[in-house]
């Protein structure tokens, strides 16, 4: 062998042992520490989770990066885009390191879920940037008109309220967009399902496809479900916004759907027969992700998930990491997540992803308000809403009655985009407080906890009730009169009572109200005459020349508070003011109407 010929075999076994290296830190890392296991937090843990690998030939994970997180839509423009650049540097330098049979990167959250065998899986908890990783869990769905009647809603679409100009998102088994009940109110469609061959899964999306957001996509039979099992989603999207056919109805009506078909056909190791249907988180996670993404193109209200596993005595933000973290990115952009509590009659806990903190979670109430024998119950759940023998629609054109949460949850959706349309500036927690404060009191029977039943008329009132004229300047000289010509647009009668603030020579406290208020009917217009120390509406006659004293001055500035026997907004109640008796008059400018949102004049 020559000098040259030894070289190039040396070189050779050189570089084959750096590639056995590489490929040992790729496939299986010398040895798996107790505080690497512990990286894994789903039930069973590491053990869990390798046997199923071992055992199948892979397994699915959710892998947390170690990224500080913060949701998109709390961050300003300048500082979201380099989190999102982070986070996706971080997932390409793991993934660079890895053998994976599959994965799929988020875009907005610090995640990535994963197909891989046990030896990626040990290299996996091995790499720095991992924080946490969980399994890829699955879950079923949790399975007119009293329900309508009981909830309220008919009561405010006399009010002019349901829904309309909002979308509700529904997570589900897709929506037959053709139904009577659902026609023209699909707005945008997305199918995520997955191809396991290891799992028995195989994709209900059109073509088999794993990813879709065309036209179609959401279809509940254009894919491979067995007939009947693909009906679920319909219903949910019927219960939260279907028109009003005279059959059934949704509780906002008026709303436009977001479909989207997350879930799995799985032909073996189904719980009861097989075929069925099933929801991988991972699956869940793109469509919430999806509607962050719509939501710039699309004023929507909220998410509704109607599925449920698992049995949590206690919040699980843990284990339901991912999730959270997207439906905390939805709630940044004021969108809420709904879902239901499950079907599994626990009186100690709820299913996931409702036991998830910041998702509003809805258990089940029968038709005579008690809480139904079937709904999960605990401490922590949020509300309740109709659930028993619910009439929704079905493909076809046909309609079926349910029994489960899943009927309850979309209930709460719908009434989320009631009262976004009442009040478009409200939080998620201003609504969450407005149904929670004002729900009929229902006490479960089982274990004693009373939780607040839907009373969307009742919440309505609560949250948008009032609206605030705060009005910079008006003197006391007769021969300069204020004139307010105020017009009700909505369908209740308002009250307006009229708070002195200040006085143009001194700095007061805040002074009380008039005693006296000026009333103003449904549908008509009246004037107020601010002249002296005297106010004019109507009828009515108020002096405040006591109030004027106090404050000092000629000048002074007041608020004028209207309220609703229902939800009022600046846009119903106008008000336009003009200055002095000559001609020209000066209109007043700076004055500025607040219902939530703030609108100057």
């Amino acid at each position: 062998m020559s000098r040259f010929t030894n070289r190039l075999w040396l070189l050779s076994v050189f570089v084959l042992i750096r590639l056995m290296n590489v490929a040992a830190w790729a496939d299986e890392p010398a040895a798996i520490t107790a505080a690497l296991k512990n990286k894994v937090i789903s039930n069973g843990g590491y053990d869990s989770l390798t046997a199923k690998a071992k055992t199948n030939g892979s397994v699915r994970i959710l892998v947390k990066l170690g990224i500080k997180f913060q949701p998109q839509g709390s961050l300003s423009k300048l500082d979201a885009s380099p989190l999102k650049k982070a986070i996706l540097t971080a997932q390409d330098k793991l993934l660079g390191r890895l053998t994976t049979i599959s994965y799929y990167k988020y875009k907005y959250i610090p995640y990535i879920a994963m197909t891989l065998n046990s030896a990626a899986l040990n290299s996996t908890l091995s790499a720095p940037e991992v924080e946490s990783v969980v399994e890829d869990e699955v879950s079923p769905p949790s399975a007119v008109n009293w329900n309508i009647s009981a909830t309220g809603a008919s009561t405010v679409w006399q009010y002019g309220y349901d829904g309309s100009g909002y979308a509700v998102a529904i997570l589900d088994t897709g929506v037959d967009k053709t139904h009577p009940m659902l026609s023209a109110k699909v707005i945008a469609e997305a199918c995520y399902s997955t191809n396991d061959s290891s799992s028995y899964a195989s994709s209900l999306c059109p073509n088999a496809v794993t990813d879709l957001t065309t036209s179609g996509a959401a279809m509940p039979y254009a894919g491979n479900c067995p007939t009947g099992l693909c009906d679920h989603g319909t219903s949910v999207a019927g219960f939260a916004a279907g028109k009003n056919t005279g059959e059934a109805s949704g509780v906002a009506k008026g709303a436009a759907i977001i479909a989207m078909q997350v879930f799995t056909r799985f032909d073996y190791g189904c719980a009861t027969s097989n075929p069925c249907l099933l929801a991988y988180n991972s699956d869940i996670i793109k469509g919430l992700e999806r509607v962050y993404e719509l939501s710039a193109a699309y004023p929507i209200a909220a998410v509704n998930i109607s599925t449920a596993g698992g049995h949590f005595a206690a919040n699980c933000d843990t284990g339901y990491g991912a999730i959270k973290a997207m439906v905390d990115t939805l709630r940044s952009v004021g969108i809420a997540t709904v879902s239901a509590s499950g079907n599994h009659g626990y009186i100690d806990g709820i299913s996931g992803p409702a036991c998830i903190s910041t998702v509003v979670s809805v258990g089940g109430t029968t038709n005579v308000d008690t809480v139904a024998y079937f709904s999960n119950s605990a401490s922590f759940l949020n509300i309740l809403a109709p659930a028993y023998e619910i009439s929704g629609p079905v493909s076809n054109g046909r309609y079926k009655a349910w029994n489960g949460t899943s009927m309850a949850s979309p209930h709460v959706t719908g009434a989320w985009a009631v009262l976004k349309q009442a009040r478009p500036a409200a939080s998620v927690s201003d609504i969450l407080y407005a149904l929670v404060s004002t729900g009929v009191s229902v006490s479960d029977y089982r274990n004693g906890i009373y939780k607040p039943r839907l009373n969307l008329s009742s919440a309505l009132q609560k949250l948008a009730g009032t609206l605030v004229y705060y009005m910079p300047y008006f003197t006391t000289d007769t021969a300069a009169p204020t004139y307010c010509w105020v017009t009700n647009k909505s369908a209740s009668s308002v009250a307006a009572s009229i708070q002195i603030m200040s006085g143009s020579s001194t700095t007061v406290p805040t002074q009380l109200p008039l005693s006296k208020t000026i009333s103003l009917a449904a549908k008509t217009s009246k004037m107020i005459t601010f002249s002296g120390t005297t106010i004019t509406g109507g009828d009515t006659s108020i002096d405040i020349s006591s109030e004027i004293g106090s404050v000092g001055g000629t000048a002074y500035s007041a608020d004028i508070t209207f309220t609703s026997g229902m939800a009022i907004n600046c846009s119903q109640l106008d008000m336009s003011c003009f200055l002095g008796t000559t001609s020209p008059k000066r209109n007043l400018v700076g004055y500025t109407c607040y219902d939530g949102s703030y609108r100057n004049y």
